[in-house]
């Protein structure tokens, strides 16, 4: 089995207007339950999928492939991340590739503060390009062998909204364990 198209589920490209988040959660959800667990994937293929609020990607030994040219676009007015993977105070998730191999663009709105959040992240891979945020590309807050290429640059094309860092990393609260 290959990984889970967002488009079976309704995910459009390109479309000013139309959300696409409860697509993306929709596959993410069906990746979860049709597939053993080393087998989760969801494929986002090349296009801009706009979103209202965070996509929230949670879960260990999961795969986000594309096949370059994907954009995750906040469309609301939230200032949350775009995307949060998390494995809370205490816990930790495994093996989670966002991007495999190719950058997905996370683009926010101009209030979106953090364009992905991680926490408790281990032996996982990130590849992504942020723009139009005001905080950073990534918050990463206690990771263990997080291989991460987030790229925050002007090269790219000229800010609206300049980014306070391009990663922010944090050391595990007093109150976790």
């Amino acid at each position: 089995d290959g990984p889970i198209d967002i488009r079976h589920f309704g995910a459009r490209r390109g479309v000013i207007g139309f959300d696409s988040q409860s697509a993306i959660t929709a596959a993410r959800d069906a990746a979860l339950s049709d597939h053993p667990p080393r087998a989760r994937s969801i494929l986002m293929p090349p296009g801009t999928y706009y979103i209202e609020e965070t996509l929230d990607f949670s879960f260990g030994n999961f795969k986000i492939t594309s096949g370059g040219g994907t954009v995750l676009q906040m469309a609301g007015v939230s200032t949350d991340p775009i995307i949060k993977i998390d494995g809370g105070p205490a816990g930790a998730l495994n093996n989670v590739d966002f991007g495999a191999g190719h950058h997905i663009y996370l683009i926010g709105n101009g209030n979106t503060e953090v364009a992905m959040y991680t926490r408790s992240l281990h032996r996982s891979k990130i590849y992504a390009r942020a723009r139009e945020i005001t905080k950073s590309g990534l918050d990463v807050n206690f990771s263990v062998l997080l291989d991460a290429f987030v790229s925050v640059s002007g090269n790219e094309g000229a800010f609206t909204v300049t980014p306070e860092h391009g990663v922010r990393i944090a050391k595990r609260g007093t109150f976790e364990k």
